[in-house]
């Protein structure tokens, strides 16, 4: 009885040991859960987009396409998805299991297109990772403006140029 913390602590010591969830980390759970509900969405999600995953979802995304890559296993996504399951670390079938139980309670799956929606997570992963660049490489463009290093301004304001054109392609 006396080891029993109060609702407050306990409240406190849990929001803690979860700490908030970035918009990234959240889209990228978002695409892991549509791929849940509708595996065969993975084809969707083309190599080019793997620069702007974090390692994590790289790493489940990988292994789901090369399990799932035949038909046969998708059609029998249920059974087969236990089986997947056995190659991943416990982290990550933590987040699988998660988001699992997230699909069978929530009924919004019936309303989702998507197409739509796994496009709209990997835009706005895109964005989100090109801005994160770009604000980088301008931090790079001051250093070189203050070092009077011509050479490699130009080449930074060249890459500023060629990332930019990229942000408002995906915007």
């Amino acid at each position: 009885v006396e080891n029993i913390l109060p609702v407050e602590e306990l409240t406190q010591n849990e929001e803690q040991k979860c700490p908030a969830k970035t918009r990234k980390e959240m889209l990228e759970e978002r695409l892991l859960y549509l791929l849940l509900i509708a595996p065969e969405a993975n084809k969707l999600i083309k190599e080019e987009y793997s620069p702007y995953f974090s390692s994590q979802l790289l790493n489940i995304l990988g292994k789901f396409k090369k399990y799932f890559e035949y038909e046969e296993k998708l059609k029998n996504f249920k059974t087969e998805l236990p089986i997947f399951q056995k190659s991943l670390s416990e982290e990550e079938n933590g987040i699988l299991n998660y988001l699992w139980l997230k699909t069978e309670t929530e009924e919004e799956s019936a309303e989702i297109d998507f197409e739509d929606e796994v496009a709209f997570c990997l835009k706005e992963i895109q964005g989100m990772e090109v801005k994160k660049k770009l604000d980088l490489i301008s931090q790079e463009i001051k250093k070189a403006e203050n070092d009077k290093d011509s050479k490699k301004l130009q080449s930074l304001i060249n890459e500023f140029d060629k990332l930019s054109k990229k942000l408002n392609i995906t915007i």
